[in-house]
């Protein structure tokens, strides 16, 4: 493939594949032909999980895949496979369970290693283009798993045998039902007590998502033991939660101007916000928030006109058939990306902040 040449993608289709189809990557759909010719050539594979609508889908494709060296690397060292998320969620939904099971999250862009005949052996989501975010490079992540395809081959396979046979075992377990042990559930809430930030609030470090599912089952625990008991591994549940949502509507993760939680904050005090809202994020932390209304924990008003807010946000633009706002562009599948202009009024509200990330009480 020459430099102005499109690569395979210009017959995809997929418009989000075919957006690709000028990348110097040789960059194949997901098919038999990609796996003979990674057979043929005994490569290892790269596949690429995006979508339209994921930010830093477009970050990734604009830092490294649109960059010379990298596809240098990528067309001598691999066979590249790319998937829009969209067009085949059952290929996502496997390898989100693989990467899941390797690194403990998924997400997208989600950028996986496979063996020839497909089966995942290592994977991520996001890799930028030089060492940050304590994260490896993705040149040095390419020309690393190369390294070990060639000289660790039968390590490699053995990894890839036993990636496999988790996603099996989760596979045939698919749509069954059962009890989740009581052990399982204290050692989930357990790691939330590690993780917590007692300071911010939230779990782990920047970039900060909400995790309502993981706030959910603090919750759950905080009322099953008794909210009157002032033990205090109990007390500090409630901590979690509360501090947690307080923060988080306090910060500019939360849209002060027309309600609703943007999708993450890229710092640890939820003050700079990824400025793109999702419906399925919103609807589970109003859930939260009712919930917390309801307990009549201190400070009831301001949780109260949060959830209001947002529920009212959530009517007006997350219901089918309604259109963007001026200061929105609407994306799908049911979430909102801001404008530079709606950006940079919210970057005017942050500017006003004190230094702890809260309003003041004017």
């Amino acid at each position: 493939m020459t430099d102005s040449s499109p690569n395979a993608l210009a017959r995809a289709s997929s418009s989000y594949l075919r957006s690709a189809m000028h990348q110097p990557i040789r960059w194949h759909e997901f098919g038999q032909e990609a796996f003979a010719a990674a057979r043929l050539a005994n490569k290892p594979m790269l596949l690429d999980i995006g979508a339209v609508w994921c930010h830093w889908c477009h970050v990734m494709d604009r830092e490294s895949y649109d960059d010379a060296e990298v596809a240098a690397i990528v067309n001598e060292h691999y066979i590249a496979v790319k998937v829009d998320r969209d067009e085949r969620p059952d290929i996502d939904s496997r390898y989100q369970a693989a990467v899941g099971a390797l690194t403990g999250q998924g997400g997208w862009p989600l950028t996986a290693f496979l063996t020839p005949d497909g089966k995942p052996f290592y994977g991520g989501t996001y890799f930028p283009p030089a060492d940050a975010y304590g994260r490896p490079s993705f040149k040095r992540v390419l020309l690393s798993i190369a390294q070990a395809y060639r000289e660790k081959h039968g390590e490699v396979l053995e990894q890839a045998q036993l990636i496999e046979s988790a996603i099996s075992r989760a596979e045939s377990f698919s749509g069954g039902g059962g009890k989740v042990s009581a052990t399982v559930l204290d050692a989930i809430v357990e790691s939330a007590r590690k993780m917590f930030d007692e300071v911010n609030g939230g779990f782990g470090a920047a970039p900060k998502f909400p995790h309502p599912a993981a706030l959910d089952l603090v919750m759950d625990q905080y009322v099953r033991s008794g909210s009157s008991d002032v033990r205090p591994e109990n007390q500090e549940l409630r901590t979690i939660f509360v501090h947690t949502l307080e923060k988080m509507a306090r910060g500019g993760v939360y849209d002060q101007l027309a309600g609703g939680f943007h999708r993450y904050s890229v710092d640890e005090r939820w003050i700079v916000p990824h400025f793109e809202k999702m419906c399925y994020d919103n609807s589970e932390l109003l859930k939260n928030g009712r919930v917390l209304c309801w307990m009549q924990l201190r400070r009831r008003c301001m949780r109260r006109d949060c959830c209001v807010r947002r529920r009212t946000w959530i009517r007006r633009f997350m219901r089918a058939g309604t259109r963007c706002a001026c200061r929105l562009i609407w994306k799908r599948p049911r979430c909102w990306i801001w404008r530079r202009r709606a950006t940079l009024h919210c970057v005017r509200w942050i500017d006003c902040l004190p230094r702890d990330g809260t309003r003041s009480a004017g």
